[in-house]
């Protein structure tokens, strides 16, 4: 190998110049010190009235039917989620260990007994998959009575569509998007309640017309969400237009824009759950059950805290 030539007659360097890089300062190494108790006191009352307003903000969510629904929603998806993600880490951690055990000893039967860390962790994961399921069921009997909304929904639009166009922008369109939405989810909620009043002995629905309700009950709550794709494409058509118009100012993301994304983010996460739901068997793992769930569960309950004025 040939040598690597030295350099020379370099000059030292001056550090009297102001042009001289400064050394850096080393960080402080004091830690920061522990509030006493007596600045823990003096702290305590800013956060009780914070956690006062949360609370009370929780209470105005929770005194509506959305608004509860919308929470134990987002309690359901966010539980079976946990639940899945500690399932796999057990059987992570087994299958690791099997596979060294494998390669260690190939010839050998090896039989494994869980260990305290796994048993509690699946213990932990039962207790949060009952939690979902004790809530999944609280929803839909609550669901039983909104037959009543959607009354109210239907109604509201028919006058709407009876109403005269005096202007000339009557969204027609729009209109018949609405009332075939609740159309549907009118099919939706009779089927779903007669499937779930069928299983718990109210009804005579024998178990292959439950288990058709069910599929088709999921069914139709797409076509709700198909609907609502749809209807939120002609809402950003039409505010588009009002921007052409100058009737809306401002180069920032309005509220009603915020609004209209979040919607779209919970479309998107229910749209893959009612093709699920909706063919027999599935296609998606309890995982993404969890995880799209809680997507959707946790932007709808963040719309209802935003729209809650307390």
């Amino acid at each position: 190998m040939a040598d690597i030539p030295l350099v020379s007659h370099i000059p030292p360097p001056d550090p009297s110049s102001t042009s001289a890089i400064p050394a850096p300062i080393p960080p402080s190494t004091t830690p920061p010190s522990i509030p006493n108790s007596k600045t823990l006191l003096a702290w305590a009352p800013l956060y009780l009235s914070k956690t006062d307003a949360v609370i009370e903000h929780l209470d105005a969510v929770l005194s509506t039917p959305a608004g509860t629904d919308n929470f134990l929603n987002a309690v359901c998806y966010t539980s079976l989620l946990a639940s899945s993600l500690l399932r796999k880490s057990v059987e992570f951690k087994l299958h690791g260990t099997i596979k060294r055990a494998a390669q260690l000893w190939p010839k050998v039967t090896l039989r494994l007994g869980d260990s305290g860390e796994n048993s509690r962790a699946l213990g932990v994961a039962k207790r949060l998959k009952g939690l979902s399921g004790l809530i999944s069921e609280i929803r839909t009997f609550g669901r039983l009575f909104g037959v009543i909304a959607l009354w109210r929904w239907g109604r509201g639009v028919g006058v709407r569509m009876r109403t005269e166009d005096v202007d000339g922008r009557k969204d027609r369109i729009g209109e018949m998007v609405e009332a075939s939405q609740v159309v549907v989810n009118v099919l939706y909620q009779v089927l779903e309640n007669g499937a779930y009043l069928s299983e718990r002995g109210i009804l005579g629905w024998g178990k292959e017309t439950q288990n058709w309700a069910w599929i088709w009950s999921s069914r139709f709550w797409g076509a709700h969400i198909g609907l609502d794709f749809l209807r939120l494409g002609r809402e950003c058509l039409e505010r588009r237009r009002r921007v052409g118009e100058g009737k809306k100012e401002g180069m920032g993301m309005g509220e009603e824009e915020r609004r209209w994304w979040r919607q779209v983010i919970v479309d998107c996460a229910y749209a893959p759950l009612t093709v699920h739901w909706g063919i027999e068997g599935g296609i998606v793992s309890e995982f993404w059950v969890g995880v799209l769930g809680s997507v959707a569960g946790g932007m709808a309950l963040s719309n209802a805290w935003r729209r809650t004025v307390v």
